[in-house]
C-alpha cells in the first residue's frame, strides 16, 4: 500500500463499520421476519406435533367413514359459498347445507365435537365460544335443579321452560 498508516487505520475502520452496520441490518430483517412468523403460529390453531396432526387425521378418516360425514372439499365449498370462514358454524347450518350432506344435525354436531376436542376452545370464534359458555351454563343449571329437586332431565326442562317463561 502506499497510503500512510493513518489512512490504512480510517480505511479499516470505515470497512469495520460498514460490515457491521450490513451484518445487523441483516440480522434485524431475519429477527423481524421469525418474530412475525411465530406470531403468525401463535394466532393459529397449528399444532407443533407432527405425530399428533398425523394420528388425528387417521382418526378422522376412519371416523369419517363411519359416520358417513362429507369430506374436507365439500366442507370448505359450503364455507366459502356461505362467506363464513371466519365465524361460527352451526350443527344445524351444516345438516342443511346442499354441499356438506350430513345425515342430521345431531351427525354434524358430533363432527364439530370431534375438531373441538382436538383443538381446542381457539376453533371456535367468539360467537361459537359465547355458545358454548352458555350450553355449559345450562348444563350445570340442569344438574344443579335434578339434584335440588330430585327431577328428571326431562322434568327439569319442562320447569326451565316455564321459568323463561315467567322471565319474559
Amino acid at each position: 500500500w502506499t497510503e500512510s498508516w493513518t489512512q490504512k487505520v480510517w480505511w479499516m475502520a470505515y470497512t469495520f463499520l460498514v460490515f457491521f452496520v450490513s451484518v445487523n441490518v441483516l440480522l434485524a430483517i431475519i429477527i423481524e421476519a421469525f418474530l412475525r412468523v411465530t406470531k403468525q403460529i401463535k394466532e393459529t390453531n397449528a399444532s407443533a406435533n407432527v405425530l399428533l396432526d398425523l394420528g388425528f387425521l387417521a382418526v378422522l378418516k376412519v371416523v369419517r367413514i363411519a359416520n358417513r360425514w362429507p369430506n374436507h372439499t365439500l366442507l370448505l365449498r359450503h364455507c366459502k359459498v356461505t362467506e363464513l370462514i371466519q365465524h361460527a358454524i352451526t350443527p344445524e347450518e351444516l345438516a342443511t347445507s346442499r354441499f356438506a350432506r350430513f345425515r342430521s344435525a345431531a351427525s354434524a354436531e358430533k363432527m364439530l365435537n370431534l375438531y373441538y376436542r382436538y383443538l381446542g376452545p381457539r376453533v371456535l370464534g367468539e360467537r361459537g365460544q359465547e355458545l358454548l359458555r352458555k350450553k355449559k351454563e345450562l348444563i350445570m343449571t340442569t344438574q344443579f335443579a335434578k339434584d335440588l329437586f330430585g327431577l328428571s332431565g326431562k322434568e327439569v326442562e319442562k320447569v326451565m321452560a316455564r321459568i323463561v317463561q315467567i322471565q319474559r
